[in-house]
C-alpha cells in the first residue's frame, strides 16, 4: 500500500468515527435537550434507553420536528450530510467505482475529508446546544465550569449561524 492509498483509508477512518459521533450527539440532543425543553430540574428527566441513538439520523430528526418548529438551513444541512454519509458507506463503490488508481484514491480521500469536516463542525453546534441546555441545571455547572473547550470558537465559521429551530 502506497502513501496516498495510506492517507485514503485514515481519511474514511476519520470520516466514519465523525459520523459516528454526530449521529450519536443528535440523537442525544434531540432526545434530551428538545424533548426536555422545560425541565427545571434533572428529576424529571427520563432517563435514556441503552440504545437511544440506534434510529436512524431522518427517524431522529422526525422526531426533533415533534418538539421545535426545524429550520430549513439547519434540515437542509442535515439531509445533505445524510446523502453524503450514505454514499461513503453504502454507495462509494456503486457510483464511483472501487479506487484502482492515484485519482481515484484522491477522489475518495478529498470526499472522505469534507465530509468529516461537515460532521465536526455539525457536531460542535449540537455541543453548543447541550452545553446552554445542561447551564439551567445546578448540577452541570462545575462540569460546564471546567469545561471550557465547549465554545463557539470551536464552530466552522460557516456554521456560527446555524440554529436548529426556525
Amino acid at each position: 500500500m502506497n502513501t496516498g492509498q495510506s492517507r485514503t483509508h485514515a481519511s474514511i477512518g476519520l470520516a466514519v468515527i465523525s459520523c459516528q459521533a454526530l449521529e450519536m450527539l443528535f440523537a442525544l440532543c434531540v432526545r434530551l435537550v428538545f424533548k426536555n425543553q422545560t425541565a427545571g430540574s434533572l428529576s424529571e428527566i427520563t432517563p435514556l434507553e441503552k440504545n437511544f441513538s440506534k434510529p436512524s439520523m431522518k427517524v431522529i430528526l422526525e422526531e426533533l420536528r415533534r418538539y421545535v418548529d426545524v429550520s430549513k438551513d439547519f434540515e437542509s444541512r442535515l439531509l445533505d450530510f445524510i446523502e453524503r454519509r450514505h454514499t461513503l458507506i453504502h454507495r462509494w463503490g456503486i457510483e464511483y467505482g472501487f479506487p484502482n488508481n492515484d485519482a481515484s484514491y484522491e477522489k475518495l480521500e478529498q470526499f472522505s475529508n469534507i465530509l468529516a469536516k461537515d460532521a465536526i463542525g455539525l457536531s460542535n453546534v449540537l455541543y453548543e446546544y447541550i452545553a446552554e441546555w445542561m447551564k439551567k441545571f445546578p448540577e452541570f455547572q462545575e462540569v460546564l465550569a471546567k469545561n471550557e473547550s465547549i465554545s463557539l470558537s470551536r464552530i466552522p465559521e460557516e456554521l456560527r449561524e446555524l440554529t436548529i429551530k426556525s
